[in-house]
């Protein structure tokens, strides 16, 4: 604590200072202001925690893609939901086994082309098995970083759960139709009963 009130951070080390028989008479000290390091480190914790709150408000499953190794990382607890317990650290392999049959072709020859092609950005939509066997439509997405050369070296994404969503799509889409057809129906129901009244009155 400075005289100012003003707290700092410090980093020391010592040693001790020996006479010719080996007693101690003294230390030499050294002392680093790491104040500077220490609030970057804590200002990075804090922009983690919020990056963190605002994934688990999202809703959103966030993974890593090493195109070198084939490892792939699920970052977040979100993921839970996509992983079995106790396989946060899902081979690439073991996540492509969990798109839907019906999708799986599509989403791999279309993450295959991002890879070789020479854009930043990928996305699809298709259905995933979350952990406990049922599927879920998903929107996923990634952005790609490439080395000096164009290969691609790493892809962070993020993958959101969207059945909700297009259920009530398609409940609106349905109820739309059905709304349609009733009309279309009291048309036609209208437009007979102006001609058989018009009958009856000639």
């Amino acid at each position: 604590v400075f005289d100012d009130g003003a707290l700092v951070a410090l980093l020391g080390d010592a040693m001790p200072m020996l006479d010719e028989r080996g007693n101690t008479r003294g230390a030499v000290g050294v002392f680093v202001d790491v104040t500077r390091r220490k609030r970057s480190e804590e200002a990075l914790r804090e922009s983690e925690e919020r990056l963190r709150l605002a994934m688990n408000v999202a809703n959103e499953a966030i993974w890593e893609y090493n195109p070198v190794s084939g490892a792939a990382l699920w970052i977040d607890a979100s993921a839970r939901k996509f992983a079995s317990p106790g396989l946060l650290e899902d081979a690439a392999q073991r996540r492509i086994d969990r798109i839907h049959p019906d999708d799986a072709s599509r989403v791999a020859a279309n993450w295959g082309r991002a890879l070789c092609g020479s854009g930043d950005a990928w996305e699809a939509e298709y259905r995933m098995q979350r952990a406990d066997g049922s599927w879920a439509d998903v929107y996923d997405r990634a952005v790609i970083t490439r080395d000096p050369t164009g290969r691609p070296v790493r892809a962070v994404g993020a993958m959101l759960d969207v059945t909700e969503r297009n259920r009530a799509k398609e409940a609106l889409e349905t109820a739309n139709r059905q709304l349609r057809q009733l009309s279309q129906d009291l048309l036609r129901t209208q437009d007979y009963e102006r001609r058989r009244i018009a009958r009856e009155l000639h």
